[in-house]
């Protein structure tokens, strides 16, 4: 087994600005480091997701969680570390707090501690 270590040339993708009208340069150099190169290539719409309809037992939690609001009941929202698990926990605990639940909170388990 080697220990030497490969280093490869840094590769700067570039992008046209007029690929980007009324997009910050920094969005624009995002997208183009992953290799989107004009917002024509970017799906802005829902139209991908799945309709709520088809998601799983979404009937049953939707009734309890409304109970839960109706009766001032706790709820928690068992979020995660990452950007999306942190963005879905803020989002839920907004959209909560929107509908009236008083009794909320949120546990993001510490991955160090947690794994």
């Amino acid at each position: 087994m080697s220990n030497k270590v490969a280093v490869r040339p840094r590769v700067v993708p570039t992008y046209d600005p007029a690929n980007w009208p009324n997009i910050p340069e920094v969005i624009a150099r995002i997208y183009a480091a992953r290799g989107v190169m004009a917002l024509a290539d970017i799906e802005t719409k829902l139209v991908q997701l799945i309709p709520y309809s088809q998601l799983g037992g979404i009937d049953n939690a939707a009734s309890l969680l409304a109970q839960a609001i109706m009766n001032d009941k706790s709820i928690i929202i068992a979020g995660d570390y990452d950007c999306d698990g942190a963005t879905g926990t803020s989002v839920a605990f907004r959209g909560l707090k929107m509908l009236g639940c008083q009794k909320l909170d949120f546990s993001i388990p510490n991955r160090f501690k947690h794994g």
